[in-house]
Formats: structure tokens, C-alpha cells, sequence
């Protein structure tokens, strides 16, 4: 289900992986990698460097060594990830978000850059809007509140201000910015695709059999037909904010 909307999900690397200006960067390493998608990016685009990709999910690691066979790739929770390379560029798309404690992340991921090295990151910025608060409604039904504790607290974003406050301690150089996307889906049934394999993923995790997850995604399609209108030819825009940092080691 996540590959189902690959293009989608690629655009934001595309993006950030076009404002890093690095000429001939020796280490590179894509945190939270999953199939490789933006892996490959940052290999075709630097082909003399050494690329690896670093994640949690053994799955998603086989998939990314069997499409990319040339790279190394390594299997690790972010959270608690320690190196003793250096690297010139740590690139991340869409991962911090499911790791906890940034205020500590950061930095230490920051240390890892060699002199002038670059951080370059992106997470999903929609928490306030209908996408993801479609989601958390329901969980606080009575049927399923004392369950879904957890879920609830598995997305960890915090604001622009503290992401810059984090930043700015560590170096001068920082850029921060959001782009908006609106990605145009089939039907609000599309959108309950688009969260399966992300966002909806922990609550999902928390139900007893096949039957509740079909009441809680009928609650969420509900929810989406009334958030999303309809376009002229039938299909739905979704937005889809996210927001990129980058920041340079001097």
C-alpha cells in the first residue's frame, strides 16, 4: 500500500535534495530509507560517493538492497542509532516524525556531519488539519480510547519555532521552509489508502480483529467525504503540508 502513491511521496525529496548545493560529497546516509526511493536519488545524483540507507524495518530494507544491490543499507531504530562514520550529507525524508525526543535527535544526528556537512530533513506538517485529526476522533470514542493511548503519542512533530530554537544552538547556517502539496486522489477512499500505511498504521495496530478495523475505517471514510468535496470531475484534492530543514555544519 505505501508504493501505491510512490510518486507522491518522492516529491518531497525531489524537492529537498534541490536546494542541498554539496560538489563532491564523500559519505552520504538516507535516515529511515524504507524501499530506497530517495536513496537512489541521492546515488544517481552523487554516483562517486558512498551511499547507505538506514532503517527499522526489515521489509522495507529488502526491498530497498534488492532494487539498489550496490548500496549498503543498515538496520537500526533512529532513536537510538549511534555511528562512528561521519558523513557530508544526512538526509531525511518523512522519518523523524515517528521518533520521539527531537530535542535530543538532532543534535546528535548534527554530530555525526563532518565540517561542513549538510542535515537535510522533511516531515509531514498537517497535524492540525482534517488528514490526521479524522484519525485522532475517533480513537477517543469510548470503544476505543483506553486503547489507542499509544497511537495517539507514536507521530512526534514539534512547531517551527522549536525546530529553529534546536537548530540555531548548533550552527548559523539554518533554512527552514513549508510547501504545501495538493495531491490529486481518486475518491476519499483514496485518502483512507494514503494514512493506511502511515499515519492510521499505530491505531490499526490496536484493534482486536478484522471487524473493528473495518468500523474505524468506515468512521474515517465518513469523516473524509465530509472534509473533502468533490472536484468537478469527481476526484478530491488533498493537501499536504511538510515542512524541510536544512542546516550546514561550519
Amino acid at each position: 500500500m505505501y508504493l501505491k502513491f510512490e510518486k507522491e511521496r518522492s516529491l518531497p525529496s525531489f524537492d529537498l535534495l534541490s536546494r542541498i548545493d554539496l560538489v563532491n560529497p564523500n559519505m552520504l546516509i538516507d535516515l529511515g530509507c524504507g524501499p530506497g526511493n530517495s536513496t537512489r536519488l541521492l546515488a544517481e545524483r552523487w554516483q562517486a560517493a558512498s551511499v547507505e540507507g538506514l532503517d527499522s524495518s526489515p521489509g522495507m530494507l529488502e526491498k530497498a538492497a534488492k532494487a539498489l544491490p550496490d548500496l549498503r543499507f543498515i538496520h537500526a531504530d533512529l532513536g537510538t542509532w549511534v555511528s562512528e562514520a561521519k558523513y557530508d550529507l544526512i538526509f531525511s525524508n518523512a522519518t523523524l516524525q515517528w521518533v520521539s525526543n527531537h530535542h535530543e535527535l538532532l543534535p546528535r544526528v548534527f554530530n555525526l556531519l563532518e565540517d561542513e556537512g549538510v542535515l537535510a530533513i522533511q516531515v509531514p506538517f498537517h497535524y492540525s488539519g482534517p488528514l490526521h485529526r479524522s484519525i485522532i476522533e475517533p480513537s477517543l470514542d469510548e470503544h476505543w480510547k483506553s486503547r489507542m493511548g499509544a497511537a495517539r503519542d507514536a507521530l512526534s512533530v514539534e512547531t517551527a519555532s522549536a525546530y529553529y530554537d534546536i537548530l540555531s544552538a548548533l550552527t548559523e547556517d539554518v533554512s527552514m521552509w513549508t510547501t504545501e502539496y495538493f495531491h490529486v486522489m481518486e475518491s476519499p477512499q483514496a485518502i483512507v489508502d494514503w494514512v493506511n500505511s502511515t499515519a492510521l498504521r499505530p491505531f490499526l495496530a490496536q484493534l482486536q480483529d478484522e471487524s473493528e478495523v473495518a468500523d474505524f475505517k468506515a468512521i474515517l471514510l465518513g469523516k473524509y467525504e465530509r472534509a473533502y468535496a468533490k472536484q468537478a470531475d469527481s476526484k478530491v484534492l488533498l493537501p499536504f503540508k511538510r515542512l524541510f530543514m536544512l542546516v550546514r555544519r561550519v
